[in-house]
This record gives C-alpha cells, sequence and structure tokens, in this order.
C-alpha cells in the first residue's frame, strides 16, 4: 500500500510541475482611433522553437492564448481591410500573462 502511495505522489508533483512551467499572452486589436477590431485573426510563434497557434479575437478584439511554454514570442493579427500588426519579442514567464495591444490601419482600398 505504501508504494503505490509513494508512486500518485511523485505524479502529482510532476503533473503540478509541468502546470506551472506555462504562461499566456493575452491583449486586444484596435485601429488607430482606439476602436475594436474584430475580423483577426491572431498567431503567436514562438520564436525559441518556431511552434505557431492561430486564433480569431472575440466580438470586442480581445484575445488570450493559454498554456504556453515559457520563451519568446511574436503575435501578428491579420485583419480583413486593415494592415498586419505585428509585436515582436514578447515574453512569456511562468504562471503569468503578457499583455499585448496590437494596433492597425485601415489597407488602402483597391481601385
Amino acid at each position: 500500500m505504501k508504494k503505490i502511495l509513494i508512486i500518485s505522489s511523485l505524479i502529482s508533483l510532476e503533473v503540478l510541475a509541468q502546470s506551472n512551467s506555462v504562461g499566456y499572452l493575452y491583449g486586444n486589436v484596435s485601429d488607430v482611433d482606439g476602436g475594436a477590431v474584430n475580423n483577426c485573426n491572431i498567431s503567436v510563434t514562438n520564436d525559441d522553437v518556431g511552434s505557431q497557434r492561430t486564433l480569431a479575437v472575440n466580438d470586442d478584439g480581445s484575445f488570450r492564448v493559454a498554456s504556453l511554454s515559457v520563451g519568446r514570442y511574436t503575435v501578428n493579427a491579420d485583419c480583413d481591410g486593415y494592415n498586419a500588426g505585428t509585436l515582436e519579442g514578447l515574453r512569456v514567464n511562468v504562471g503569468s500573462g503578457t499583455n499585448c495591444l496590437l494596433y492597425t490601419s485601415p489597407s488602402p482600398r483597391d481601385g
């Protein structure tokens, strides 16, 4: 019985250590006047290993990307009718969030 209890405790400690080794990015996409831009996809790239995740922003232009490994990141906003917005060198730390405020301007119309 004691062996099972010890193994279970070790597994629990390992899971706890893994859950505490991540952070997250959050923020908003706005136009140059401060209005929310909600027709965007956000791509988050880990600059250290090259992995990438993509998600759509919420109706109010906000986003949150959870469970990111600690490291440096680049965030790109690809928005319909707007120029791309990019933030580079963002740091994700253990157990905390990094705020990303992306600003974009309307792209010129073809005509």
